[in-house]
């Protein structure tokens, strides 16, 4: 049975816009600022002087309390699909994670910030005691794929797979190469930038029993505005006469590599 929810949030106050950032909140925001189309300077959480510790600040509450932010959750198999910066943030995160989640029957969860409002919450503060949806995703699924976007100059054609299940990286690398030729598929930890190698326990690609994979996805796949904005996603339908859009492929492999690796009993609780 499939259990959907979604949610809008409320108003943040005032002493929560005032509360601080840590220091590496400030750097996350300045390089998601870099790697994203701008946005009103008056709608970003600002940066002020550090006068309280955020030791408890319960920075999902306050990001799912901002006006128009939405969380689903869809309860399916174990096997889970996470895109907790989509919307306005890591665009089109989103768009890939409900497409892939839906075609390989995987649960789904997913945080959509609006046009008009942009902040990065670091992964690692993506805790499941501050969401009822974040909570009951990670008590259902086992194994997760969580979906990113970031930016690189020197990495414009670069898909990065982090994260402690490096069995799953491995299956889902073979995948993707095979649909996404044109692209570098990184499975290697030592080749991927620290910051992206989403290797912190409480990482939410690590917290379910079998831990996961987190996919970093630059611009260049996830920027194909003619692509998403159709009125409907047919990823099934096959055109012999022109070459796939690369988000079809990158779909399809992702969605072909959940389903070889829940096929293969023997990998299943695999982390490497």
């Amino acid at each position: 049975m499939v259990q959907q929810t979604t949610s809008h949030g409320r108003p943040l106050g005032l002493f929560a816009i005032l509360m601080v950032w840590s220091v590496s909140d400030r750097h996350a925001y300045h390089e998601i600022i870099a790697a994203e189309q701008p946005a009103p300077s008056a709608l970003l959480a600002p940066e002020i002087p550090r006068l309280v510790t955020s030791v408890a600040r319960r920075y999902l509450q306050e990001l799912l309390a901002h006006p128009g932010v939405e969380e689903e959750l869809t309860l399916r198999s174990e096997f889970g699909i996470m895109a907790f910066h989509g919307g306005n943030l890591e665009a089109y995160t989103d768009h890939i994670a409900v497409e892939t989640a839906a075609r390989c029957d995987a649960s789904l969860y997913v945080v959509r910030q609006p046009r008009d409002f942009r902040w990065h919450v670091p992964s690692t503060r993506f805790r499941p005691e501050e969401s009822s949806r974040l909570r009951a995703f990670c008590n259902h699924v086992r194994t997760v794929i969580t979906l990113h976007g970031f930016r690189r100059r020197h990495m414009p054609h670069s898909i990065l797979l982090g994260g402690h299940n490096r069995t799953l990286a491995s299956v889902v690398s073979r995948h993707l190469r095979r649909t996404l030729p044109e692209y570098v598929v990184e499975d290697s930890l030592e080749a991927i930038p620290i910051a992206l190698r989403g290797l912190k326990a409480d990482n939410p690609v690590n917290i379910p029993a079998d831990r996961g994979v987190q996919i970093e996805l630059p611009p260049t796949i996830r920027h194909q505005h003619e692509f998403w904005s159709r009125p409907t996603f047919d990823p099934s339908r096959s055109d012999h006469e022109a070459k796939r859009p690369a988000p079809v492929r990158l779909v399809d492999g992702l969605a072909e590599a959940v389903r070889s690796y829940r096929a293969v009993p023997d990998i299943l609780g695999s982390s490497g």
